[in-house]
C-alpha cells in the first residue's frame, strides 16, 4: 500500500515529464504541485477546458472556504482561532481576504440601492452644520464625509490594528498575543461587515426609517465584535465587560479621523 502511494505521488502527469522544472520558480517537481512554491503544473499549452477546470476549481475552493470560515465565526469563533493559531489554515478564507470580500460586498449595496439613504445623510449634515462653514466649504466637507462614510468598511482594515493593540493591554495574560488579537478583531469586524451588507440590502428594498439605517452599521460592528471575540477570548461576563470600551474607542477614533480629514479638505478652498 506504502508503495503504490509513493508511485502515485512520483508519478508525472501525462503532461510533466520525470525530470520536468516548476514553470514558476525553476525547482524540481515532485507530482503536480511545486514543492517550493506550491503551483501546480499544467500543459505546456493553454486550453479552454483547462481555464475552465482552473477557474471551476479556484472558484469552489474560495467558497468552500468562505463558507466554512463564516459558519466558524457564527458557531465557534475560538475553534476557528485555534485551528488557525495551530497552522491549520488550509481549508479557511485569511482574515484579510475575507473583510476585504465582505466591503467590496457592502460597497455595491450602498452604492446600488443606497441613493435615497446617501440623499438623506446629505440633509441631516447640512442641517445640523455647527462648524461655522461658509456655503462652499459646507458642501466641501458633505461630499468628502459621505465619500469617507461610504468606504468605511475598508477603513477598518486600518483601526482593527489599534484595536488590537488595546485587546493586548486588557488582557495581558491571555496567551493570544497582539498578531493573534488582530486576526481575531478582523474575523470580527468581517462577519460585521456582512452582517451589516446583508441588513442594508433588507433595509433599501423596504425602505425603512433612515435612524434605523444609520445604526445598522454601529450595532453590526458592536454586536459582531462583542460575540467573535469575547467568545473567543472565554466568553465570560467580565470579558464581554472590559471589550465594551475597547469598541466605543475604536468607533469614536474611526469617526473622529473621518471628520478630522473631512474638515481640513473643506478649510482649503474658500
Amino acid at each position: 500500500m506504502h508503495s503504490e502511494t509513493s508511485a502515485e505521488l512520483t508519478t508525472p502527469s501525462k503532461h510533466i515529464s520525470a525530470d520536468a522544472a516548476c514553470r514558476n520558480c525553476g525547482s524540481q517537481m515532485v507530482g503536480k504541485f511545486c514543492a517550493q512554491c506550491g503551483q501546480k503544473q499544467h500543459a505546456s499549452r493553454i486550453r479552454f477546458a483547462s481555464l475552465w477546470a482552473d477557474a471551476r476549481e479556484n472558484l469552489i475552493d474560495w467558497e468552500h472556504g468562505v463558507f466554512r470560515t463564516l459558519w466558524l465565526l457564527l458557531s465557534d469563533p475560538k475553534q476557528l482561532m485555534e485551528h488557525f493559531v495551530a497552522d491549520k489554515r488550509k481549508t479557511y478564507t485569511h482574515p484579510f481576504a475575507l473583510l476585504i470580500a465582505t466591503a467590496t460586498l457592502s460597497f455595491i449595496v450602498t452604492a446600488t440601492m443606497g441613493a435615497t439613504f446617501w440623499q438623506l445623510f446629505k440633509t441631516n449634515l447640512q442641517n445640523g452644520n455647527t462648524l461655522k462653514f461658509s456655503p462652499t466649504q459646507l458642501d466641501r466637507y458633505v461630499d468628502v464625509f459621505i465619500g469617507l462614510n461610504s468606504v468605511i468598511p475598508y477603513w477598518l482594515l486600518l483601526f482593527t490594528l489599534p484595536t488590537a493593540f488595546m485587546l493586548r493591554l486588557a488582557f495581558w495574560r491571555h496567551r493570544f498575543n497582539t498578531a493573534e488579537l488582530w486576526l481575531i478583531t478582523l474575523y470580527a469586524m468581517a462577519l460585521a461587515v456582512g452582517v451589516d451588507a446583508l441588513a442594508s440590502l433588507i433595509f433599501f428594498s423596504v425602505k425603512a426609517p433612515y435612524i434605523l439605517m444609520i445604526n445598522s452599521f454601529n450595532t453590526s460592528v458592536l454586536l459582531s465584535f462583542l460575540y467573535v471575540v469575547g467568545r473567543t477570548l472565554g466568553g465570560r461576563w467580565s470579558v464581554f465587560l472590559r471589550l465594551l470600551p475597547i469598541i466605543l474607542l475604536t468607533a469614536i477614533l474611526m469617526f473622529a479621523f473621518v471628520g478630522y480629514v473631512a474638515r481640513v479638505i473643506a478649510l482649503r478652498g474658500p
